[in-house]
């Protein structure tokens, strides 16, 4: 469970935070749940117990009593050109918020209005969008389809376009009564829209703010054919930079308080080689929960295996820490956040290999316990013998840059393994063997790695000092791509992407201001391009294919 720093003071504080600001007293939770899985998530972008029950987050089965994750959430840390650091970092809420529902507007339109209407969490189902491109529904549009949040209010400050549609009338902008329907992966979606700017300060960090607006894409495939596809949900996070600021030494990931079943017993683990990070019962068997954890409901004689798998970029960190207030404790200020997510204990040492990771050896890790449960050599709780207990745990990717108007993307899949015979080494046994199933599937679905759900990154142009156009625009056959730079093009790509964020197309080698861009095999629709050059974006945006 959580810091299970009493759980009514949560509570509490989720009501209580923000409130003279946003009038926004607890944010609106739907569940995800096409599959195998129930997952609830917030409009803040947390992966969130249940406000209305004081539920766990993730259950599974789905209908059942039993879960495997409390929270999770996404976190962000990074220095500016001034050498200050900018934290955004969600736990419990129990000091605050460092993220709120909807997108970044300018600061005088902020208001509770635009609180109330931006305190969801979009659902859709494929089957839905198939009916109604199939013109089943007639006049009468879902409400799903009706109400995706489509594009932003730029008069108010908001980006032109927010979540992905297919653009059926080419009229750029979201009209579902021109055709217009939500483009998603998966078979049940659910899109979530957050930033770390409307509030006051940062209460759960302390951190100062970026002026990030992060886009979430949940889906689940409804796939019982395929047991370990229909036992995973999938995240997908867009981080889009909306400040002035260029940022560096950015860290972001994924931290997760994880509780299988009865959340007292457990153990943590991870495997650098294969990116990814897992929690496990530390007994043979998984009790009903009791003291604090009472209320919690067992696997019992079953207990399984949960993972957070990076499935694009490098897992460059593993940090797991306790539940308490000391220097490997849980964060107290927005340094330790940031540190944490660079294997750094809250006094400024490097995390170690072995025992408990701090000061136990004269070697620096940065996965803490990397080794099998079962294995007779290595480094995992089993052989620190640490006792069963409440675990939670944070993976990173850095260090990188985020500069005005940049986005960073980030794909997670939450894997769940059960064993039904053997004990509870066997689920992680299982678990090995699901993670290469999930990325062989991930792989197989040609989604495209670091890519935005929009397909390419709104870009401050005049901070790039690049232009470009493209003519004829919409073309059928060719088109040309004129691009203005400050120096000659010497060696640069192009790459072109469909609505989905799938690369459909590189031109490689370019050598010239002026490329011709041949439609091949493409088919009719709208697609967004980035040409690159060195690693660095010069220009990108959209073309239609008629």
């Amino acid at each position: 469970m959580n810091t299970k720093i009493i759980l009514s003071s949560v509570l509490l504080n989720i009501v209580l935070h923000n409130a003279t600001l946003s009038q926004i007293k607890v944010p609106a939770d739907d569940t995800l749940a096409i599959n195998y899985i129930d997952a609830y998530f917030s409009a803040d972008g947390t992966l969130d117990f249940n406000h209305k029950k004081s539920l766990p987050a993730y259950f599974a089965p789905k209908g059942s009593n039993l879960s495997t994750i409390f929270c999770g959430s996404l976190w962000v840390g990074g220095i500016d050109a001034g050498g200050q650091l900018h934290v955004a970092a969600q736990t419990y809420h129990q000091n605050g918020s460092d993220f709120w529902p909807g997108p970044i507007m300018d600061s005088a339109n902020y208001s509770p209005h635009e609180d109330t209407l931006w305190n969801k969490l979009w659902v859709v189902n494929k089957s839905t969008i198939d009916s109604f491109r199939k013109g089943l529904f007639g006049t009468k549009i879902p409400a799903s389809i009706l109400n995706w949040p489509g594009d932003g209010n730029t008069a108010l400050g908001e980006m032109a376009h927010l979540a992905p549609y297919m653009d059926s009338n080419k009229n750029g902008y979201y009209d579902p009564t021109g055709g217009d329907y939500p483009l998603i992966r998966g078979d049940q979606a659910m899109y979530v829209i957050f930033n770390d700017d409307r509030g006051a300060k940062h209460g759960e960090s302390g951190g100062k703010k970026f002026k990030i607006e992060v886009h979430l894409m949940v889906y689940q495939f409804n796939n019982p054919s395929d047991s370990v596809v229909y036992e995973t949900t999938f995240m997908h996070y867009d981080i889009y930079n909306r400040s002035k600021n260029n940022y560096n030494n950015v860290y972001y990931g994924y931290w997760c308080d994880m509780d299988i079943g009865n959340g007292g017993d457990d153990y943590i683990g991870c495997d650098s080689a294969n990116n990814y990070w897992y929690c496990y019962n530390g007994e043979p068997t998984d009790p009903d929960g009791s003291g604090q954890f009472a209320g919690e409901w067992g696997y019992h004689d079953t207990p399984p295996a949960q993972a957070v798998v990076y499935m694009c970029d490098p897992m460059n960190h593993f940090q797991f820490y306790n539940n308490d207030f000391t220097v490997q404790g849980n964060p107290s200020s927005d340094t330790m956040y940031y540190n944490y997510m660079q294997s750094i204990w809250g006094d400024k040492t490097h995390t170690t290999y072995g025992g408990t990771g701090y000061m136990s050896s004269d070697t620096n890790t940065n996965y803490m316990f990397p080794s099998f449960p079962d294995s007779t050599i290595g480094w995992s709780m089993v052989s620190a013998k640490y006792a069963p207990q409440d675990v939670r745990g944070l993976s990173s990717t850095g260090p990188l840059t985020l500069n005005a108007g940049d986005a960073k993307s980030l794909d997670i899949a939450l894997v769940f393994a059960q064993s039904f015979s053997g004990n509870n080494i066997s689920s992680v046994a299982l678990l090995q063997k699901y993670v290469p199933h999930i990325k062989t599937f991930y792989t197989s679905q040609s989604f495209v790695c670091d890519s935005d759900l929009l397909g390419v990154n709104e870009i401050n142009m005049e901070t790039l000092k690049n232009t470009a156009i493209i003519y004829p625009n919409p073309f059928s056959s060719k088109a040309t791509l004129q691009v203005n730079t400050s120096t000659p093009i010497k060696k640069a790509n192009l790459k072109v992407y469909d609505m989905l964020g799938r690369e459909v197309m590189v031109i490689d080698n370019i050598h010239t201001n002026s490329i011709i861009i041949n439609r091949n095999n493409l088919n009719k629709g709208m697609y967004f391009y980035k040409l690159i050059e060195e690693g660095n974006t010069l220009v990108n945006g959209k073309f239609i294919v008629e």
